[in-house]
């Protein structure tokens, strides 16, 4: 996301002939970091964590935390710049791959459960 906060084509103008006056977005572009190393403890605390029992457990509660924050974020991804484009990507990425793990883990464990009957 850095290096690509760098490039100065990625963000939006009207026209190329009137280029408007640039500023690296600094402070943009470091809280979409932090958020992104946030996300990442969360995918991180699902995957390895025992403290909510199963795993369908723990992705339920990321899932209830992920979900409204990507809807939340993704509302302004029309002309968005490049770091931010990639941040929603890496967002919805994770919260795919958290929802099969969890929906994956949710059906084993109502086979056991059967099972188990």
């Amino acid at each position: 996301m850095i290096f690509i906060s760098l490039d100065r084509r990625t963000y939006f103008t009207y026209r190329e002939q009137y280029p408007a006056l640039w500023e690296h977005p600094t402070t943009a572009v470091v809280l979409m970091a932090l958020a992104t190393m946030a996300e990442s403890a969360i995918a991180c605390f699902v995957v390895a964590s025992l403290y909510l029992g199963r795993l369908w457990r723990r992705g339920l509660a990321a899932l209830l935390v992920l979900v409204p924050w990507g809807c939340l974020v993704s509302m302004v991804i029309v002309h968005s710049p490049g770091f931010w484009m990639l941040h929603i990507f890496w967002l919805w990425l994770l919260i795919a791959g958290i929802a099969i793990a969890t929906m994956t883990s949710a059906v084993l464990h109502t086979c056991a459960v059967f099972r188990a009957r």
